[in-house]
């Protein structure tokens, strides 16, 4: 029997529930234990399970998006902006935003139905969590029935909570029975509305940070930086095998059909010669491999990209190829890519390929080499210092002279920022700036505008940061000589300098 206030199923001849102690009453004839009509919990009707599934679907969208933000900021973080403007989500990124979504959501659902009974998706769609007693949850049994989703999800997609819902008179998953709860219909005009204008406010607060990074004011962008990967199709599959102790085939590493190619399409490039700004493709094979008795081969593979100087333009890319190979001298196929940055030196650059054969005891080191152009060297600079302002009309428009713009009309700049110091190869900047206004005043201050702290692993003497920003003119701005101000601080070398430029609104 059904205890009425806690639900817990209790054997026949109970006259106590087992659980919390109370009187179960006069037991009830077969054909009664389900009474007709609909069910009531402390005078509340019970939610459909379709509204349930509405409310968590409303909430799963919610924690997407803010999943989103959060992967964004992870990639930044711990991959960076690559040159094509996609980010690496593989990894630290991967793994920090999958914890992160968990320890969110868990302590979303906990403490919005311990203290209000419903999550924003579940006061939308105008239900609550209460217990079987009419009280709200609180924060034992709102625990206990967010930790009960821990099997209501087995084996996948709340499926085990589901049936026990449908099969539960009071619809109780799992969760719901280890707390003594019930979902029910709160009709109340304020509590749905509540929860819309919320619902909507919270994710308008996550689109707000989507705003923000497409379109950011004076927002700071780094079109430098460079980025290594590859892909590997080695014909191998299994898991690695074989003893130390059996003999081994002999190993002849060889590199053979090198091509620079074509992006991805791998079409052979006419040219080894490049620009800065260009990705280097480049695909090739590795035969001679050795492998055990088993049919089994194990070979690492490391490249490196290296300027004429012998700098490497970031770390080394690495792989293995391991398992059972498909015989008959089937080579490892290989694919490199790497981003040429604006302020690479123009000469001979090598892609140092290094091949460890750990079957058949065997090394070999191969370079092909390609040439870099860039027409337009960068000095290096011996202190922090802006190169090479220029406005313009558009985002990616041309430099004009003089800066003039009309009210109404968005201010648009870059510039280069050089001379910054490296610790562990991360900088570490913080720029401010103020706009002032035809008559001196302070139109706009911003001391914390943006802070960088990052890692570049090839940052050469001639190394920079492009900065770009715009401002948007009101329409009753008045025509004058509007100055921008910025104040910015070089916290390894502790340097800062203060720059200025302005332009004229007629």
């Amino acid at each position: 029997m059904e205890c009425p206030k806690c639900g817990i199923q209790n054997t026949a001849s109970s006259s106590t529930c087992v659980c919390c102690g109370s009187e179960l009453g006069e037991l009830l004839e077969p054909d009664e234990q389900r009474p007709e009509g609909p069910v009531l919990v402390a005078g509340y009707g019970l939610s459909s399970l379709w509204r349930r599934l509405g409310a968590a679907i409303l909430d799963s969208l919610l924690l997407a998006a803010l999943g989103v933000i959060i992967v964004i900021w992870a990639a930044n973080r711990w991959s960076g902006s690559q040159p094509d403007g996609h980010l690496h989500v593989t990894g630290t990124p991967l793994l920090f935003t999958a914890l992160s979504l968990i320890v969110i959501k868990t302590f979303y659902v906990w403490i919005m139905e311990a203290v209000f009974g419903a999550t924003l998706g579940k006061a939308f769609v105008g239900i609550q969590v209460r217990r079987v007693t009419g009280e709200g949850p609180g924060f034992r049994a709102a625990f206990l029935r967010t930790l009960g989703r821990l099997l209501d999800f087995l084996p996948a997609f709340y499926l085990l909570g589901w049936i026990f819902a449908v099969l539960s008179m009071r619809r109780q998953r799992i969760g719901d029975r280890m707390a003594g709860t019930a979902v029910i219909l709160r009709e109340s005009i304020l509590f749905s509305l509540a929860g819309v204008i919320f619902y909507l406010a919270a994710l308008a607060a996550i689109g707000w940070q989507f705003y923000r990074q497409y379109r950011n004011m004076h927002s700071i962008t780094v079109s430098i930086v460079t980025g290594a990967g590859g892909t590997i199709d080695s014909g191998a599959h299994g898991a690695q095998s074989g003893s130390a102790g059996l003999p081994a085939a002999p190993s002849n590493l060889k590199l053979q059909n090198f091509a620079f190619t074509d992006g991805s399409s791998g079409a052979p490039r006419a040219t080894s010669v490049y620009k800065v700004g260009d990705d280097v493709n480049a695909k090739y094979e590795l035969a001679g491999y050795g492998t055990n008795p088993q049919g089994n081969m194990a070979v690492a593979i490391r490249v490196t990209c290296t300027d004429p100087n012998g700098l490497a333009l970031d770390r080394p890319w690495e792989n293995t190829v391991a398992g059972e190979s498909k015989g008959g001298g089937t080579p490892i196929r290989a694919s490199y890519q790497i981003h040429l940055p604006p302020f690479a030196p123009s000469g001979i650059y090598k892609l140092n390929i290094h091949v460890q054969d750990n079957v058949g005891n065997a090394a070999g080191d191969f370079a092909p080499a390609f040439t870099v152009e860039n027409p337009s060297p960068v000095l290096a600079a011996m202190k922090l210092e802006v190169r090479d302002f220029h406005f313009m009309h558009s985002k990616q428009g041309e430099p004009i002279s003089p800066p003039e713009y009309h009210a109404g009309e968005s201010v648009y700049y870059s510039f280069r920022l050089l001379g910054m110091q490296f610790r562990d190869d991360r900088v570490n900047l913080h720029i401010a700036y103020k706009l002032a206004g035809p008559d001196g005043s302070i139109l706009l201050n911003k001391p914390d505008w943006e802070s960088l702290n990052d890692v570049f692993a090839y940052h050469p003497a001639n190394f920079f940061l492009v900065v770009n920003g715009y401002l948007d003119l009101p329409a009753e701005t008045k025509p004058g000589t509007y100055t921008l101000q910025y104040q910015i601080a070089d916290n390894n070398g502790n340097s800062s300098f203060t720059y200025e430029k302005t332009f004229e609104v007629k």
